[in-house]
């Protein structure tokens, strides 16, 4: 209760806040106009009284006075407060009690009739989710919860100031109350509706309404004729024919709409109210008191009626409206997604036609669904022979490498890029190709992968070309052995074998004698063809396929030989040494013959546990530096513990030797 008050008051605050000076005249006019209809319309009111202390069966005020305060809040105040106590003026002609008790009366009245509107206003707003009363039936149900709210506060305003007074007595008192209750209650059903709707549907919308209701020429002639027949017959010649009326007022609403309807119900209680008041109709032929109160339940039943069947024919028809506009909507979204459908088929048709890679679709029964030109070309059969078939019936040879990977897409849902093929994919191909084959899922609707998409690339041209390339960066480009890149990093593999499997490893390093002169005596072009020469001579000799003759720099070659004992080693290496001699290259500048020769150093070893590749290296190198010491065109092979001790010779073996050579 403190909040509600607490809101009446900040809403006054507020409105008065913002009127301005032309928004005051407005409001003083409309308030004038305000109090001159609520007193005509109380004046009319007067004229049904038919209960001691002066009770009118239909208070005509209480309808105008909720809409005019729905819509203009506290604005309408002054207006009604001042209608309210001229209203009553009439009264004071007949009245025959003290001026006290009339003005104490009045002022009650006029309080009660404040409280009213207000009540049932804040009632309806703070309930109903529609402004207009009849829009749902959940809103009409609380309209109907708000109409009968505020009466009762008046009624027992007004009632119980009347007995305070003395003009009625206790014994009327629940009678009185009940008739003042309904007459409010009344003319809040009867008459709010028909002016909210002309409020809220404004005139274009009202015109719309009697355009649709002239159209059905023969409905609406027949619904007047019939009620103001039943009317006529029942209200002024008394035969009981009221019930029809409900007939009729359910087929006015269904075919003339809410608003003729309210206005109906509105006609045929005011016809109601003045028969009766007049001792005519079939609700005058019982007591005043009984009269009454039958005229009332008939109009609230009838209003009632009215109300909750307007509501229900208006949310069928917003259901309706809704569900149109919801086909109409979801076949503008049908079309537009069958349009991007087409777009989206007509672009991938494009893209599969016109893709330069061969590609195609499979289904969960790895059957094929879609091939393009490429992929047909790829497989050797047109792009009709795919369709439907199992890819393993089109390509057998594959199914182990490719079943896996198409299952891990399936079961993943994720893609798998740059796979690596090499196989003869097509009979008529007889040439292993290397195929570059990316994997990715296609998904339904419910997002989960029920068909894998794949793109087949042929980079043979491309893979001949990279080992070409890594052959290369692994060869000598003058000797055509391994250069000592590649020997490093075959020498380090080899390490690591033999000192897993425990197996010796053995390094022959080889330099050709005084080979500075022969480049000066002969020229350049004929020490890369020694060079060449002796090249060829090693790699005859590194016959297994885990041996390995490398250039070592300059004219010094290197043999790599793995599991090959010292023993086999010095054997190869004078096998080797013989060999040069045949050749019997020219050799005017060398100091140990007349033809070209090599001084050989060999180290072999079984690696262990925290040795290092170094020492092997160190090792061969001493053995090549002591050949040559001991005057060339010789073979020296010194044990792998000579590394391990101080060297005979002057310090550590010099990598670079030019004077001696």
């Amino acid at each position: 209760m403190r909040k509600f008050w607490q809101r009446i008051f900040n809403e006054i605050d507020s409105d008065r806040q913002h009127l301005s000076g032309q928004d005051s005249l407005k409001i003083i006019g409309s308030n004038l106009a305000i109090a001159v209809v609520y007193s005509l319309l109380a004046t009319v009111s007067l004229e049904f009284i038919s209960l001691p202390g002066k009770v009118a069966s239909v208070w005509l005020p209480s309808g105008f006075t909720f809409a005019i305060f729905y819509y203009y809040r506290f604005k309408a105040l002054p207006g009604i407060i001042c209608g309210s106590m001229f209203g009553l003026v009439t009264l004071f002609f007949d009245w025959k009690f003290s001026f006290a008790s009339f003005v104490l009366l009045n002022l009650v009245c006029t309080l009660a009739n404040c409280f009213q509107p207000l009540i049932s206003t804040w009632i309806f707003q703070k309930k109903a989710t529609l402004d207009r009363a009849s829009g749902r039936v959940q809103s009409a149900s609380f309209f109907v919860m708000a109409a009968a709210a505020g009466p009762f506060v008046s009624a027992t305003m007004g009632i119980t100031i009347s007995y305070w007074i003395g003009t009625i007595t206790w014994k009327d008192y629940g009678v009185c109350w009940l008739s003042w209750w309904l007459a409010s209650t009344l003319a809040h059903l009867i008459f709010t509706p028909p002016i909210l709707l002309l409020k809220e549907l404004g005139w274009r919308q009202i015109f719309a309404g009697l355009h649709r209701a002239m159209r059905w020429t023969f409905e609406s002639s027949a619904i007047v004729v019939f009620t103001a027949a039943i009317v006529w017959i029942d209200f002024f010649h008394g035969y009981p024919l009221a019930y029809v009326l409900f007939a009729i007022l359910i087929w006015s609403v269904f075919r003339l709409g809410e608003l003729i309807s309210a206005l109906g119900v509105a006609i045929i209680s005011l016809a109601a109210i003045i028969a009766t008041s007049q001792g005519t109709g079939s609700f005058s032929d019982r007591t005043p008191n009984e009269s009454i109160i039958l005229l009332q339940s008939f109009i609230g039943i009838l209003s009632i009626t009215g109300l909750i069947l307007s509501a229900t024919v208006q949310e069928r028809q917003a259901i309706r409206s809704d569900l149109v506009q919801m086909l109409e909507t979801l076949e503008i979204r049908i079309e537009e997604r069958t349009a991007d459908l087409r777009l989206s088929e007509a672009q991938l048709d494009a893209f599969f036609s016109a893709a330069p890679w061969g590609m195609g679709i499979i289904d969960h029964h790895y059957r094929y669904v879609r091939v393009n030109q490429v992929l047909a070309k790829i497989n050797g059969l047109p792009e009709s022979g795919h369709l439907g078939r199992l890819i393993w019936d089109v390509v057998p040879g594959l199914r182990s490498s490719l079943e896996p990977l198409f299952q891990a897409v399936f079961t993943t849902g994720d893609s798998i890029l740059n796979q690596e093929i090499n196989a003869q994919v097509s009979a008529q191909s007889r040439i292993d190709n290397t195929w570059l084959v990316s994997y990715f899922p296609i998904f339904d609707m419910d997002h989960q992968p029920y068909r894998v998409g794949f793109l087949v690339m042929d980079i043979t041209d491309r893979k001949r070309l990279e080992l070409q390339l890594a052959h290369q960066a692994r060869i000598d480009g003058l000797t055509q052995i391994a250069n000592r890149r590649h020997f490093d990093e075959v020498l380090r593999s080899e390490w690591n074998r033999c000192l897993r499997s425990t197996q010796p490893l053995s390094l022959m390093l080889c330099d050709a004698d005084y080979f500075k002169k022969y480049n000066d005596t002969y020229g350049h072009l004929m020490g890369d063809r020694c060079l060449v020469a002796i090249a060829q001579v090693l790699r005859e000799h590194a016959r297994r396929s885990s041996d390995l003759a490398a250039r070592y720099g300059g004219e010094e070659f290197a043999i790599l030989l793995p599991n090959t004992t010292l023993a086999e080693a010095v054997q190869l290496a004078h096998q080797i040494r013989g060999q040069i001699h045949q050749l019997a290259i020219p050799h005017r500048g060398s100091q140990v013959s007349s033809h070209v020769t090599l001084s050989i150093g060999i180290m072999s070893h079984i690696p262990q546990s925290g040795d290092e590749i170094c020492d092997l290296i160190t090792g061969a190198d001493r053995s090549l530096y002591e050949a040559k010491q001991q005057g060339r065109d010789r073979i020296v092979a010194l044990p792998y513990e000579a590394i391990r001790q101080p060297s005979s010779l002057a310090g550590d073996v010099p990598r670079d030797r030019p004077s001696s050579r």
